[in-house]
């Protein structure tokens, strides 16, 4: 004999309360009690379903499933605080992986060009490090040098076509913006 609409509303208004107490002592989260109780109460009404109530209402089978399923919720949740801890701290080593490569990677550039520089005749370099690494004005270069502020910009568009021409040719090596643009303005 199946379990009656009846029978099961009985069932529930005679064990709501208690269960719910007793399932609210297991987990923290009034919602979560809540769907404790219906997946409790929906797999007892299938398991009566299939073999029939026998008069009497199935309180300690009732019971025990909701702890089941409280004891399987907490430990779903265990797992996934642990899976997120562990994706947080992957998530962190990648990044600062990717940083560290960004690193070596701009050291190498700045290697590169400084090899590059190093290679220039004397006068050229000088006039190239102080526009360029000091950030000095083209008038300033002429005047601490006893230059001309024309040679001061042969200097560097000399430099620059230099640099652009061996980092194109180490192809190892990305070209500076600065050293397009002063490229693309010198000439």
């Amino acid at each position: 004999m199946k379990p009656s609409q009846e029978w099961f509303d009985d069932l529930v208004g005679q064990t709501h309360g208690g269960l719910a107490r007793y399932v609210g002592r297991l987990l923290a989260s009034p919602d979560d009690t809540q769907e404790v109780l219906q997946e409790a109460y929906l797999k007892v009404f299938l398991a009566l379903g299939k073999t029939g109530p026998d008069g009497q209402f199935p309180v300690a089978l009732l019971y025990k499933t909701a702890r089941n399923i409280a004891i399987s919720r907490l430990r779903h949740q265990a797992v996934v605080l642990r899976s997120a801890s562990v994706v947080a701290v992957a998530e962190e080593l990648r990044a600062e992986r990717a940083t560290a490569e960004q690193q070596v990677s701009a050291s190498q550039r700045i290697n590169a060009l400084l090899m590059v520089v190093n290679g220039l005749p004397p006068k050229c370099r000088e006039v190239f490090v102080l526009r360029w690494i000091h950030g000095q004005s083209q008038r300033a270069i002429g005047e601490q040098l006893g230059i001309s502020v024309s040679t001061v910009e042969k200097h560097l568009a000399k430099g620059l076509r230099h640099c652009k021409s061996a980092l194109i040719a180490d192809k190892s090596s990305a070209v500076p913006e600065f050293v397009n643009q002063g490229v693309r303005g010198a000439l």
